[in-house]
């Protein structure tokens, strides 16, 4: 369909199914979840790559990644590069205040999953793209949201904590 009518959809699927469990979202989806998930992976990397406002796909993608035993959802958008597109995105030099909150939002499900999904993160260059996003924000609110989420990055991650809390020290 158009751009007009995917947005429209986007948006009645985060105004309906962002309480939803996992199982319940299979059921809406009739069983098909998972590629109306990589679908909306595809149009994140085509809108950001066009300079498209991502919110309601970032939003949308939470609703999946976050859902109450949705573990296979987040697994299959970090296996699409999902983690990747996102740090890319907060990385774009004039990115709106609401795509970056999203975004920062969207990393904070996937790092609160555990160890092997922060590893992902920090791989993919996610600490200094935080550590550039802080450096060019002038909100509060979102260098507090930064520095929670790259406190999270550290916790019970052996491999990145050094670097977190150097990022952390920097940001001081």
């Amino acid at each position: 369909g158009s751009r007009a009518v995917r947005i429209r959809q986007l948006g009645e699927l985060i105004h309906e199914c962002s309480h939803m469990t996992a199982p319940q979202l299979e059921h809406v989806f009739e069983n098909g979840a998972s590629l109306f998930l990589a679908r909306i992976s595809s149009w994140l990397r085509l809108s950001y790559a066009l300079g498209q406002p991502v919110g309601l796909q970032l939003r949308a993608i939470g609703v999946f990644v976050a859902a109450p035993g949705g573990q296979r959802f987040l697994s299959e958008f970090v296996e699409v590069g999902g983690v990747v597109t996102v740090v890319e995105i907060i990385k774009i030099p004039h990115l709106t205040y609401e795509d970056a909150a999203l975004a920062i939002q969207l990393l904070s499900s996937v790092a609160a999953s555990g160890r092997h999904f922060k590893e992902i993160i920090c791989e993919g260059q996610g600490i200094g793209a935080l550590e550039s996003l802080v450096r060019g924000s002038k909100s509060e609110d979102q260098i507090e949201e930064v520095r929670d989420l790259l406190v999270l990055l550290g916790q019970a991650n052996p491999n990145f904590s050094a670097p977190v809390h150097q990022a952390l020290l920097r940001l001081l």
